[in-house]
């Protein structure tokens, strides 16, 4: 289970997006050892592919995001409002927050359970209005898989590489694992 992480993990459409991008999915969700879910409508409406182009043209051609053979091994689970208070929570969530975040947060708010998102408004919202709710962000999801697995520099390069281009996602300076990320991205191969 990852560290501050109890209990099962809600990937947000950012998350989901980027995990696909990387190419190596079910190898990343294997290694954070936790329960982990994508809210119904972030499956069905809105992580719905990555780019899968040439590099020089990545966005020429998508690649659709399925979750059946994830679903299959057991990686994931697909979760859907549940109760009264989770729909409820959602309507509050969604006079903020994009739908799929919403969905997101009401069911992790409701049930315990931590998020996993690169939004930078749902952060420091779920952050000022939910600070119970642990969040993490994909640096976070791709530094335990290193550390699980232990690949060599050149599948950490190239796994960062794919994210960057596959699901158009860079990790700002400010962000707490730019360094680490940066490192992976200039180091010798092994």
């Amino acid at each position: 289970m990852m560290a501050g992480a109890p209990g099962p993990l809600l990937l947000d459409a950012c998350c989901v997006i980027n995990l696909f991008g990387s190419k190596r999915e079910a190898e990343i969700l294997a290694a954070l050892e936790q329960p982990v879910a994508v809210a119904a409508h972030v499956a069905d409406d809105e992580a719905l592919y990555v780019y899968s182009g040439p590099p020089d043209n990545i966005r020429q051609s998508k690649e659709p995001i399925r979750f059946d053979a994830l679903i299959q091994q057991g990686l994931v689970t697909v979760a859907s409002l549940a109760g009264e208070r989770e729909p409820e929570m959602f309507v509050r969530l969604a006079a903020a927050l994009d739908d799929g975040e919403a969905m997101t947060a009401a069911i992790a708010v409701e049930r315990g359970w931590a998020i996993a998102t690169d939004d930078g408004r749902a952060i420091n919202y779920l952050a000022a209005h939910y600070p119970a709710v642990n969040i993490v962000t994909t640096p976070a999801l791709l530094r335990r898989w290193v550390e699980a697995r232990q690949p060599a520099a050149r599948e950490v390069r190239d796994t960062l590489e794919a994210v960057r281009l596959r699901a158009n996602f860079a990790i700002g300076p400010k962000h707490s694992l730019y360094a680490w990320w940066q490192s992976w991205l200039t180091r010798e191969q092994s």
